[in-house]
């Protein structure tokens, strides 16, 4: 274990300044003190790390907010490529591609149904007791897609 050593003006001040742009674990290194002397020390010269917006991650870490361009992305393949596939171009997981499409109002289904296919799918399963199969094959759909469909619509 290290001896106590106590911070200097020069050092507080350093620290003051290198907090914005140094994570730390870098500040550590460059300090030559330890990580929890560091945030220690900027707890109590009243400094939150989470609440500085300028503050950089180190860079073996990627940044979890979203760019403008990322969410552009998503907006344009909507549709055209799947989440995993979005997610595999972007570096960041389909579960993530698919809550940030959700909360952003995007639909990333691929082949959404219409709303003439689904006045179809009432008509010949209600009025016309037709069976699945029967529907897939006339909607070219699978069978699996119209019976959740509708399911899925009668439960609402």
């Amino acid at each position: 274990m290290k001896p106590y050593r106590r911070w200097t003006e020069q050092e507080i001040e350093d620290l003051k300044m290198t907090c914005f742009f140094k994570t730390v674990r870098e500040m550590s290194e460059y300090f030559g003190r330890d990580e929890g002397s560091i945030k220690y020390k900027l707890k109590s010269l009243g400094i939150k790390l989470r609440d500085m917006r300028s503050y950089r991650r180190s860079e073996d870490k990627k940044t979890n907010t979203w760019t403008k361009e990322e969410m552009t992305f998503i907006k344009r393949q909507a549709g055209r490529m799947t989440s995993k596939q979005i997610g595999d171009v972007l570096g960041k997981s389909s579960i993530c591609v698919k809550n940030k499409a959700s909360r952003m109002g995007v639909s990333l289904q691929i082949n959404p149904w219409t709303e003439q296919e689904i006045e179809v799918l009432f008509l010949l399963r209600d009025t016309q007791k037709k069976s699945y199969p029967y529907i897939a094959n006339f909607l070219r759909r699978s069978e699996g897609a119209v019976r959740r469909k509708y399911n899925y619509l009668t439960k609402l």
